[in-house]
């Protein structure tokens, strides 16, 4: 069987298109590779190629505030499972700290809930430009932020899974 040139190149282009991984797709926000706290990587665009959308929350053990959001936070865990949500807690603390935190978040019980990810070399603070903890961000399952909270105060976990609610459903 003898091909034109035009279906040829329709074939190739065709080839090409399903040769290409998820991983090739291209999301606004910036990637990142951290290390979670039982030493596995864990990255972003692996995750939105799962089309989970994703909250990530800042925080560090001598942030009061990042603390009560993640802990209030938990009361909406059936919630945001059922939504399919992937909640990244990343710290912030340095290398000297990274002992104390799995036992703190074990007894917090966010070990259930969130990934826990250590940015000790601070590539997710420079690449997010972070400033103030706790910073809270929802990313879409398409790789668009959807919303920026800058800092916490009681009562703002609702409004954080209220937008989350509305971007699972919008796509």
């Amino acid at each position: 069987m003898f091909y034109t040139y035009k279906q040829f190149r329709l074939i190739v282009l065709l080839l090409i298109i399903s040769s290409c991984t998820k991983s090739q797709q291209e999301y606004s926000v910036s990637d990142f590779t951290l290390t979670d706290v039982f030493g596995n990587d864990v990255n972003l665009y692996d995750i939105l190629d799962n089309r989970k959308p994703v909250l990530i929350v800042t925080w560090t053990l001598w942030a009061k505030e990042s603390i009560k959001e993640l802990d209030a936070l938990l009361s909406y865990t059936d919630e945001l499972k059922s939504l399919n949500i992937q909640t990244l807690a990343i710290s912030m603390d340095t290398k000297r700290s990274v002992p104390g935190i799995l036992p703190f978040v074990v007894e917090h019980n966010w070990i259930f809930f969130y990934r826990i990810l250590l940015d000790t070399t601070e590539v997710f603070r420079k690449l997010y430009n972070i400033q103030t903890l706790p910073t809270t961000i929802a990313i879409d399952r398409t790789g668009d932020i959807c919303f920026n909270w800058f800092g916490y105060k009681s009562g703002d976990e609702k409004m954080v899974v209220d937008t989350l609610m509305v971007i699972s459903k919008d796509n």
